[in-house]
């Protein structure tokens, strides 16, 4: 600016004391040299320029990072943003905007249940909640979430590719799952864009994000997914057919494990990350199950296959879109030598006394709402749960935990001795990612993945326990 000025013929003095610098400071910056990261960018700015003309204005940060890198030019992204906004260059945005508020003329409309009074005076009072989209790689991200009007505070939330009315039930649900409520605040906002995203049937059509009751896919669309996922142990693991994994696994494969890349390189670097560390291992499924858009799998990796109490033990979770897998979870768990109960953390000790009976979609929901339930009161600190939903048989495949309901009364009161209750600290107990339910297994997930649960749920009790726990936790 002090530049553009003296060409009008204003003296540097005067500008300086107008601008409140001292005039020895501007001479200085102008006889000191250019810094080492100016040049650079001095270098980087007509390349970005010949690029972005080159793609006809359609190249943004992240492609001409790569033509710079073709070219044998490293450069971080962050830095060609930064030089691209002082250009005064962009690339072109693809896709058209989101509308997330469609309401159907014939509907009915919900009342205003708090007559557009959006305050409260203490906690819980009022909720409002409110749905909004991001753009990523693999497509459009949906974002429902609940308010605490007081507080201020997000206490639900949840994420899907869609924008049904499930969506924002979920976030509910996953609140009341976190802060097990005893009693539920007005939620006008909810049942407003329930009713509005309802009826938004120009929408791209996809599967659910989490398991719901309104989203479970059909039972031989299950069947096909398990097919899917249980190829890549017996062909991809058993058999070091990486092209199966290539065959099975979708681009834009998302691994959730930090330590591994995504797509199918990665899944076929984890099996051989694991062949590494057990040499001559095989993959054996002990069980599985395949409810909506998700598979989960336990299983036993070790050379002797036969000798349970070795190796490891795995729980992996998949999502399957369209014949692909789109996503993975995994938890390892080394195999210890001997368990509190004298079972395996495999083997299946309940037995049917008329053989296995055959389980309708609707009693395995029913089996999975129970078990959460239930499984929820337990981590809440309720011991006396186990009395009401648990069989007195009750076979544990925990290392730490014997057979029978009183050890696990036992296990549980010594490790909450201490602890502060869920009253206290605004939650409290295990909080869930996944539920699944096939058979009469339920399986479920913590929300960050480091602990797999399974339960056998007979007429109407828990009987069967196996768990797998990531090291170290």
């Amino acid at each position: 600016m002090i530049d553009h000025l003296r060409e009008r013929g204003l003296g540097v003095d005067p500008v300086c004391r107008v601008l409140d610098l001292s005039p020895s400071t501007y001479f200085a910056r102008k006889k000191r040299p250019k810094s080492s990261r100016r040049l650079r960018d001095e270098q980087l700015m007509p390349l970005i320029e010949e690029i972005h003309a080159e793609s006809g204005a359609t190249y943004g940060a992240r492609r001409i990072t790569r033509a710079l890198r073709r070219k044998g030019i490293e450069a971080a992204r962050c830095t060609i943003e930064r030089l691209m906004r002082e250009l005064g260059i962009e690339g072109v945005i693809r896709g058209q905007r989101r509308r997330t508020t469609m309401p159907e003329p014939s509907a009915p409309r919900p009342p205003d249940l708090v007559d557009r009074d959006l305050t409260a005076s203490r906690p819980d009072q009022l909720w409002v909640a409110d749905m909004t989209y991001v753009r990523t790689w693999s497509g459009w991200a949906y974002v429902a979430f609940v308010l605490d009007v007081y507080s201020r505070m997000i206490v639900g939330w949840q994420v899907a590719n869609h924008m049904r009315t499930e969506l924002p039930l979920d976030a509910l649900e996953k609140e009341t799952e976190v802060r097990y409520r005893k009693t539920l605040p007005w939620l006008a906002a909810v049942a407003c864009f329930a009713t509005a995203c309802s009826s938004a049937s120009d929408t791209d059509p996809a599967t659910p994000s989490t398991t719901s009751a309104a989203a479970r896919s059909s039972a031989a669309s299950e069947e096909k997914n398990k097919e899917l996922v249980l190829r890549l142990y017996s062909e991809a693991f058993n058999k070091n057919k990486t092209d199966v994994v290539k065959e099975l696994v979708a681009t834009d494969y998302v691994q959730h494990d930090k330590a591994v890349p995504g797509g199918a390189d990665g899944q076929v670097k984890q099996f051989k990350d694991v062949q590494a560390k057990i040499p001559g291992a095989v993959a054996t499924v002990k069980h599985v199950a395949a409810d909506g858009d998700l598979v989960a799998v336990h299983w036993h990796a070790s050379a002797t296959p036969e000798n349970e109490e070795t190796g490891q033990a795995k729980a992996d979770l998949f999502r399957v879109d369209n014949g692909k897998l789109v996503e993975h979870w995994g938890i390892t768990q080394t195999v210890p030598a001997k368990t509190a109960s004298g079972n395996s953390l495999f083997s299946d000790v309940y037995r049917y006394p008329n053989g296995e009976p055959s389980l309708s979609e609707e009693q395995e929901e029913k089996n999975r709402k129970f078990a959460v339930e239930a499984y929820r009161k337990l981590s809440d600190g309720d011991a006396t749960v186990i009395d009401k939903s648990w069989d007195p048989r009750y076979y544990q495949h925990n290392p730490a935990v014997p057979n029978g309901t009183a050890p696990l009364k036992q296990f549980f009161q010594q490790n909450t001795q201490g602890a502060p209750s869920p009253s206290s600290t605004g939650g409290g107990g295990t909080r869930f990612g996944n539920t699944l339910a096939d058979g009469d297994l339920v399986w479920v997930f913590s929300s960050d993945y480091v602990v797999a649960d399974l339960f056998r749920v007979v007429d109407g009790k828990i009987i069967e326990h196996w768990d797998v726990a990531a090291d170290g936790q």
